[in-house]
Protein backbone atom coordinates (compact mmCIF):
# COMPACT_ATOMS: atom_id res chain seq x y z
CA UNK A 1 0.00 0.00 0.00
CA UNK A 2 2.85 2.28 1.00
CA UNK A 3 4.42 1.74 -2.22
CA UNK A 4 1.71 2.37 -4.03
CA UNK A 5 0.55 5.79 -2.58
CA UNK A 6 4.37 6.92 -3.09
CA UNK A 7 4.39 6.05 -6.36
CA UNK A 8 1.11 7.48 -7.28
CA UNK A 9 2.60 10.81 -5.40
CA UNK A 10 5.45 10.92 -7.68
CA UNK A 11 2.81 10.66 -10.84
CA UNK A 12 0.45 13.86 -9.37
CA UNK A 13 3.54 15.75 -8.62
CA UNK A 14 4.64 15.70 -12.07
CA UNK A 15 1.22 15.50 -13.76
CA UNK A 16 1.68 19.33 -16.23
CA UNK A 17 -1.49 21.45 -14.43
CA UNK A 18 -0.13 24.10 -15.78
CA UNK A 19 -1.33 22.56 -19.17
CA UNK A 20 -4.61 22.63 -17.94
CA UNK A 21 -6.88 25.26 -20.23
CA UNK A 22 -8.92 26.62 -16.77
CA UNK A 23 -8.32 27.77 -13.37
CA UNK A 24 -11.56 25.54 -12.43
CA UNK A 25 -9.41 22.94 -14.49
CA UNK A 26 -6.32 23.18 -12.49
CA UNK A 27 -8.50 23.53 -9.01
CA UNK A 28 -10.82 19.74 -9.76
CA UNK A 29 -7.19 18.02 -10.25
CA UNK A 30 -5.74 19.57 -7.22
CA UNK A 31 -9.08 18.49 -5.40
CA UNK A 32 -8.62 14.31 -7.03
CA UNK A 33 -4.74 14.60 -6.61
CA UNK A 34 -5.78 15.48 -2.48
CA UNK A 35 -8.52 13.09 -2.10
CA UNK A 36 -5.93 10.24 -3.71
CA UNK A 37 -2.95 11.12 -1.73
CA UNK A 38 -5.16 10.88 1.44
CA UNK A 39 -6.97 7.80 0.70
CA UNK A 40 -6.11 5.12 3.25
CA UNK A 41 -6.52 2.48 -0.02
CA UNK A 42 -4.76 4.21 -2.81
CA UNK A 43 -6.18 0.89 -5.87
CA UNK A 44 -9.74 1.43 -4.04
CA UNK A 45 -9.79 4.66 -3.97
CA UNK A 46 -8.90 4.70 -7.61
CA UNK A 47 -11.95 2.44 -8.63
CA UNK A 48 -13.93 4.60 -6.85
CA UNK A 49 -12.91 7.42 -9.61
CA UNK A 50 -13.01 4.80 -12.69
CA UNK A 51 -16.56 5.05 -12.10
CA UNK A 52 -17.11 8.59 -11.79
CA UNK A 53 -18.85 9.52 -14.61
CA UNK A 54 -16.13 10.66 -17.61
CA UNK A 55 -13.06 9.30 -15.80
CA UNK A 56 -12.45 6.08 -16.65
CA UNK A 57 -10.03 6.73 -18.70
CA UNK A 58 -7.83 8.66 -16.70
CA UNK A 59 -8.58 6.34 -13.70
CA UNK A 60 -7.61 3.17 -15.43
CA UNK A 61 -4.28 5.28 -16.72
CA UNK A 62 -3.54 6.13 -13.27
CA UNK A 63 -3.73 2.12 -12.72
CA UNK A 64 -2.24 1.46 -15.07
CA UNK A 65 0.97 3.88 -14.63
CA UNK A 66 1.01 2.92 -10.69
CA UNK A 67 0.65 -0.70 -11.06
CA UNK A 68 3.74 -0.53 -13.36
CA UNK A 69 5.78 1.27 -11.17
CA UNK A 70 4.66 -0.98 -8.18
CA UNK A 71 6.02 -3.79 -9.73
CA UNK A 72 9.20 -1.76 -11.45
CA UNK A 73 10.72 1.00 -8.93
CA UNK A 74 13.48 2.00 -11.65
CA UNK A 75 10.25 3.39 -13.92
CA UNK A 76 7.66 4.89 -11.11
CA UNK A 77 7.94 8.29 -12.42
CA UNK A 78 6.22 9.52 -15.34
CA UNK A 79 7.05 9.53 -18.77
CA UNK A 80 5.99 11.90 -21.46
CA UNK A 81 3.89 9.20 -22.88
CA UNK A 82 2.45 8.77 -19.37
CA UNK A 83 2.32 12.79 -19.48
CA UNK A 84 0.17 13.02 -22.71
CA UNK A 85 -2.08 10.06 -22.21
CA UNK A 86 -3.18 11.68 -18.59
CA UNK A 87 -3.58 14.86 -19.55
CA UNK A 88 -5.73 13.98 -22.35
CA UNK A 89 -7.47 11.67 -20.67
CA UNK A 90 -8.43 14.53 -17.76
CA UNK A 91 -9.33 17.09 -20.00
CA UNK A 92 -12.08 15.01 -21.69
CA UNK A 93 -13.28 13.90 -18.82
CA UNK A 94 -14.04 17.53 -17.81
CA UNK A 95 -15.20 18.18 -21.50
CA UNK A 96 -12.57 19.95 -22.65
CA UNK A 97 -12.32 19.17 -26.50
CA UNK A 98 -8.99 21.66 -26.74
CA UNK A 99 -6.55 18.86 -27.68
CA UNK A 100 -9.01 16.97 -29.90
CA UNK A 101 -8.71 16.35 -33.40
CA UNK A 102 -10.81 17.89 -35.86
CA UNK A 103 -13.71 15.86 -37.36
CA UNK A 104 -11.50 15.65 -40.33
CA UNK A 105 -9.45 13.94 -38.46
CA UNK A 106 -11.29 11.19 -37.68
CA UNK A 107 -12.70 10.55 -41.21
CA UNK A 108 -9.24 9.95 -42.33
CA UNK A 109 -8.06 7.85 -39.32
CA UNK A 110 -6.45 10.26 -37.71
CA UNK A 111 -5.97 10.89 -34.30
CA UNK A 112 -9.57 10.94 -32.71
CA UNK A 113 -9.86 8.18 -30.05
CA UNK A 114 -6.31 7.27 -29.84
CA UNK A 115 -6.04 7.64 -26.21
CA UNK A 116 -8.63 5.35 -25.69
CA UNK A 117 -7.52 2.96 -27.59
CA UNK A 118 -4.30 3.03 -26.07
CA UNK A 119 -6.06 2.77 -22.46
CA UNK A 120 -7.55 -0.05 -23.94
CA UNK A 121 -4.07 -1.86 -25.53
CA UNK A 122 -2.52 -1.10 -22.09
CA UNK A 123 -5.60 -2.79 -19.75
CA UNK A 124 -5.68 -5.80 -22.29
CA UNK A 125 -1.89 -6.10 -22.25
CA UNK A 126 -1.64 -6.16 -18.30
CA UNK A 127 -4.75 -8.77 -17.96
CA UNK A 128 -3.35 -10.85 -20.59
CA UNK A 129 -0.20 -11.10 -18.45
CA UNK A 130 -1.61 -11.66 -15.40
CA UNK A 131 -3.88 -14.53 -16.66
CA UNK A 132 -1.12 -16.32 -18.46
CA UNK A 133 0.99 -15.76 -14.63
CA UNK A 134 -2.13 -17.04 -12.84
CA UNK A 135 -1.71 -13.65 -10.63
CA UNK A 136 -4.29 -12.75 -8.00
CA UNK A 137 -5.40 -9.87 -9.64
CA UNK A 138 -6.76 -10.92 -12.61
CA UNK A 139 -9.97 -10.78 -11.48
CA UNK A 140 -10.01 -6.91 -10.54
CA UNK A 141 -8.02 -6.27 -14.06
CA UNK A 142 -11.17 -8.19 -15.88
CA UNK A 143 -13.36 -5.51 -14.15
CA UNK A 144 -11.29 -2.61 -14.92
CA UNK A 145 -10.67 -3.72 -18.26
CA UNK A 146 -14.47 -4.54 -19.03
CA UNK A 147 -14.91 -0.85 -17.80
CA UNK A 148 -12.65 0.34 -20.06
CA UNK A 149 -14.11 -1.34 -23.34
CA UNK A 150 -17.72 -0.43 -22.29
CA UNK A 151 -16.90 3.09 -21.74
CA UNK A 152 -17.80 6.14 -23.32
CA UNK A 153 -14.27 7.08 -24.33
CA UNK A 154 -13.40 4.01 -26.72
CA UNK A 155 -17.44 3.47 -27.72
CA UNK A 156 -17.53 7.27 -29.24
CA UNK A 157 -14.07 6.79 -30.79
CA UNK A 158 -16.60 4.59 -33.31
CA UNK A 159 -15.23 2.47 -35.97
CA UNK A 160 -12.94 -1.10 -35.18
CA UNK A 161 -11.65 -0.01 -32.44
CA UNK A 162 -15.40 0.33 -30.64
CA UNK A 163 -16.28 -2.88 -32.72
CA UNK A 164 -13.49 -4.67 -31.05
CA UNK A 165 -14.13 -3.46 -27.65
CA UNK A 166 -17.58 -4.15 -27.81
CA UNK A 167 -16.89 -8.12 -28.27
CA UNK A 168 -14.27 -7.77 -26.12
CA UNK A 169 -16.56 -6.92 -23.05
CA UNK A 170 -18.69 -10.10 -24.34
CA UNK A 171 -15.73 -12.31 -23.83
CA UNK A 172 -14.45 -10.80 -20.35
CA UNK A 173 -18.06 -11.20 -19.22
CA UNK A 174 -17.74 -15.02 -20.65
CA UNK A 175 -14.36 -15.61 -18.89
CA UNK A 176 -15.97 -14.01 -15.63
CA UNK A 177 -19.10 -15.99 -15.92
CA UNK A 178 -17.82 -19.07 -16.21
CA UNK A 179 -14.55 -18.70 -14.19
CA UNK A 180 -11.94 -19.42 -17.12
CA UNK A 181 -9.11 -17.61 -15.98
CA UNK A 182 -6.92 -21.05 -16.45
CA UNK A 183 -9.08 -22.37 -19.45
CA UNK A 184 -5.93 -22.43 -22.08
CA UNK A 185 -8.48 -21.35 -24.95
CA UNK A 186 -8.62 -18.21 -23.05
CA UNK A 187 -5.59 -17.90 -22.44
CA UNK A 188 -4.50 -18.57 -26.10
CA UNK A 189 -6.49 -15.94 -27.68
CA UNK A 190 -5.44 -13.34 -24.99
CA UNK A 191 -2.18 -13.77 -26.10
CA UNK A 192 -3.46 -13.72 -29.72
CA UNK A 193 -4.75 -10.36 -29.40
CA UNK A 194 -2.80 -8.51 -27.03
CA UNK A 195 0.10 -7.83 -29.04
CA UNK A 196 -1.52 -7.45 -32.24
CA UNK A 197 -3.68 -4.84 -30.21
CA UNK A 198 -1.05 -2.93 -28.65
CA UNK A 199 0.75 -2.61 -32.17
CA UNK A 200 -2.38 -1.07 -33.79
CA UNK A 201 -3.17 1.14 -31.30
CA UNK A 202 0.47 2.58 -31.34
CA UNK A 203 0.17 2.73 -34.85
CA UNK A 204 0.22 5.92 -37.47
CA UNK A 205 -3.17 6.00 -38.99
CA UNK A 206 -1.33 4.99 -42.20
CA UNK A 207 -0.05 2.35 -40.98
CA UNK A 208 -3.12 0.50 -39.07
CA UNK A 209 -4.37 -1.56 -42.28
CA UNK A 210 -5.24 -4.95 -41.42
CA UNK A 211 -3.27 -4.91 -37.88
CA UNK A 212 -6.97 -5.30 -35.54
CA UNK A 213 -8.14 -7.81 -38.27
CA UNK A 214 -7.39 -11.42 -37.13
CA UNK A 215 -7.65 -9.63 -33.07
CA UNK A 216 -11.22 -8.72 -34.39
CA UNK A 217 -12.19 -12.50 -35.48
CA UNK A 218 -11.27 -13.87 -32.59
CA UNK A 219 -13.04 -11.83 -30.13
CA UNK A 220 -16.24 -11.89 -32.45
CA UNK A 221 -16.14 -15.66 -32.73
CA UNK A 222 -14.86 -16.83 -29.53
CA UNK A 223 -17.88 -18.89 -28.64
CA UNK A 224 -16.57 -21.25 -31.47
CA UNK A 225 -13.79 -22.29 -29.24
CA UNK A 226 -16.24 -23.20 -26.46
CA UNK A 227 -18.53 -25.36 -28.66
Amino acid sequence: MAQQHDVLATILESFPVAELTTEEQQQTFLGIKNRLLSAADVEEELKTLFKVNGFSDFAAGLLWVVDRGTKSPAVSAISMEDETLLLATFRRALGDQADQPQPAAAVSGGEAGSEAEKVLASGLDKFSEAVQGGTEDRERLLTELAGIAEGAEIQSAGGDGAQFAGHLADFLKYIAEYQLFDDIRVINILSNISSSISQWANAPADSRAGLIDEPLSLVRDFRSQFE
